[in-house]
């Protein structure tokens, strides 16, 4: 059983995985022994065959999450892959194996794709449980905040909603933190504007672009600062991670345009503000084309790290944010 989860709404798919794993814990290994994940930037076609291959004495299905496929550099995998999934017959839905694929936005105006790799991501896409993450517009992000407090039993006004939506300019990882921190704080009635502004939510929206802006920058002394202030006010350390990895990715794509386009053209093309892209060209001048691709190459492998339990991420960051 294949199942392919993308886009750029990286806050739903990882959901969306939890729900999977969870699942195939419950229902088929409860100790998570017949689960892996690989590193799809790095991997090759015999890692993977040898993943989905190995047998078990006390389980019969094996789970295998494989991310950020769509990164690797070797073009001869995809083609390779695609053959090998063809012939294993992995695209039955009674397979005894799950591989799950779990990408970020791709074959899009923001993230194009090879024609080789191309005809993999087509294939996966087909793929009946195949599903795009893209980003939610304001009618079913409102909705999306509403169903999240009625999950709890607690009602928000549409004022409220609307604040929170606006104030961390749609983000889902952000938004779902200050859920939690609105839920244990409002342990009686409707939660008010007025409930957001007491635990901060707007400082917050303000200091983590703040954080961001620091980091294209490089001023390391004062991002390791506000990282721990972040960290002190119960900011999760996997949304820190996202929001610096999407940071230097567009970082990249915008470097790819220097002196080659206006930044009107640039905004047009990859579906930012003309400020947003002003802004990312004075920062994309403080590092070389190498620099972003390692430090954002550093960023998915400690991804990677802390999903596999090999890397403790709080000292990953700290040691990533001195190192700028």
């Amino acid at each position: 059983m294949i199942i392919f989860l993308y886009g750029p709404d990286s806050f739903r798919s990882h959901q969306k995985l939890k729900e999977i794993r969870q699942n195939f814990q419950d229902k088929v290994d409860a100790n998570a022994s017949s689960i892996s994940f690989l590193d799809g930037a790095k991997i090759g076609i015999k890692e993977i065959a040898e993943q989905i291959n190995t047998g078990s004495l006390f389980v019969k299905k094996r789970l295998v999450i494989i991310e950020n496929l769509f990164n690797n550099k070797q073009e001869k995998i995809f083609s390779e892959l695609k053959d090998y999934l063809e012939k294993q017959k992995l695209t039955d839905l009674e397979d005894r194996n799950v591989l799950i694929f779990l990408d970020g936005e791709l074959n899009t105006k923001n993230s194009t794709l090879k024609v080789k790799t191309k005809t993999l991501f087509k294939f996966l896409a087909d793929q009946k449980l195949s599903q795009e993450f893209k980003n939610l517009n304001a009618t079913q992000l409102n909705n999306f905040i509403k169903t999240e407090f009625e999950k709890n039993n607690k009602k928000i006004s549409g004022m409220a909603i609307s604040r929170l939506a606006t104030s961390h300019q749609g983000d889902l990882w952000q938004i779902s933190n200050e859920i939690k921190k609105l839920i244990y704080y409002k342990t009686e009635g409707q939660i008010e504007v007025e409930d957001i502004e007491e635990i901060g939510s707007r400082a917050y929206g303000e200091d983590i672009f703040s954080f961001t802006d620091v980091l294209g920058s490089r001023q390391k002394k004062v991002a390791v600062k506000i990282f721990e202030e972040q960290i002190s006010a119960g900011i999760d350390c996997e949304q820190l991670l996202t929001m610096m990895i999407r940071h230097f990715k567009i970082l990249i794509q915008i470097k790819s345009f220097e002196g080659k386009k206006t930044p009107s053209t640039i905004a047009s093309e990859l579906g930012l503000h003309p400020f947003v892209v002003s802004k990312y060209l004075t920062q994309a001048k403080n590092f070389s084309s190498a620099e972003l691709i390692n430090f954002y190459n550093q960023l998915i492998y400690l991804d990677y790290a802390n999903k596999t339990g090999q890397k403790d991420l709080m000292n990953g960051l700290t040691l990533f944010l001195i190192s700028l």
